[in-house]
């Protein structure tokens, strides 16, 4: 990531060379009809509670979506797993920009 947001503090700027690290996130899937899901995401750095919303494509393995600042590429690899791809640009309200996929497993409760 160049330069800094909520969930990667920091006091870089976006002419600062980029950041790399890991991150905790948690999606909380609030609700659902048919293929539209929406709920609520945090990290352990901030529990913003941030909205998004999902679309299911046909193929029942791929989701794209948004939340306040950023877009989500999903595809869904297993019961329970998915790997996750999030951008958002260096228009967004904090002016960082972001690139990243990684894999995340549910947590059932």
């Amino acid at each position: 990531m160049f330069g800094s947001h909520e969930h990667h503090p920091g006091s870089q700027t976006a002419a600062d060379p980029p950041r790399v690290r890991d991150i905790e996130a948690t999606h909380t899937v609030e609700g659902q009809d048919g293929r539209l899901a929406w709920g609520r995401s945090s990290s352990a750095t901030a529990d913003t509670k941030e909205p998004f919303a999902w679309a299911i494509a046909s193929d029942n393995k791929t989701i794209v979506g948004a939340d306040v600042d950023g877009y989500f590429r999903i595809t869904l690899i297993g019961p329970d797993r998915m790997e996750k791809c999030y951008t958002h640009n260096g228009t967004s309200p904090s002016r960082s920009i972001v690139a990243t996929c990684y894999t995340m497993d549910r947590m059932k409760r």
